[in-house]
């Protein structure tokens, strides 16, 4: 999607490695060049890379956009991201409460799940795990943990022969 996105527009965004020099000061480039560079990514699409511009330059106008944006996709994850720019995480309470109810009319349980966890309200995110534990990611999850991760290129190979490693 990202470079439907940007061919589309005809943006030029920078490469991950381009963004990491940029925001973490390998590269410096003015405040305005930020402003725009953040503008191209809320164009794309791409609203916490966007964030990171607009913090990167003290933009908080902009940054306070994109908060009611992330208000009205139930996007916790950008909404904290925003409260940590603006220096207010820890007095969101009423806009993650209402993040959380957003993301669950959307359908987006694990972002309410994150809000309702951020919260500290144990029963609502625990019933809303129940509620998608059956769609796969929660039992893989298991699954996963009883995968065999062999530690040595030895072990990989009794694997492979299907042998038990406790017999080397």
């Amino acid at each position: 999607m990202f470079f439907s996105v940007v061919e589309e527009t005809n943006l030029s965004l920078p490469t991950a490695i381009e963004k990491r020099d940029i925001l973490y000061g390998a590269v410096k480039v003015s405040t305005d060049k930020l402003k725009a560079m953040g503008n191209d990514f809320l164009k794309a699409g791409w609203y916490s890379d966007a964030a990171d511009f607009f913090g990167q330059a003290g933009d908080r106008d902009s940054i306070a956009k994109l908060r009611e944006k992330a208000l009205e996709d139930g996007d916790t994850f950008l909404l904290l991201k925003t409260a940590r720019l603006l220096g207010d995480a820890d007095s969101i309470t009423a806009a993650l409460e209402r993040c959380a109810l957003r993301a669950e009319s959307l359908g987006k349980v694990r972002y309410a799940i994150r809000a309702y966890d951020q919260l500290g309200n144990v029963e609502k995110a625990k019933a809303l795990r129940e509620q998608v534990a059956q769609d796969g990611d929660i039992i893989a999850e298991a699954e996963a943990a009883k995968v065999f991760i062999p530690e040595n290129e030895n072990d990989a190979l009794l694997e492979a022969a299907d042998v038990p490693v406790d017999e080397k």
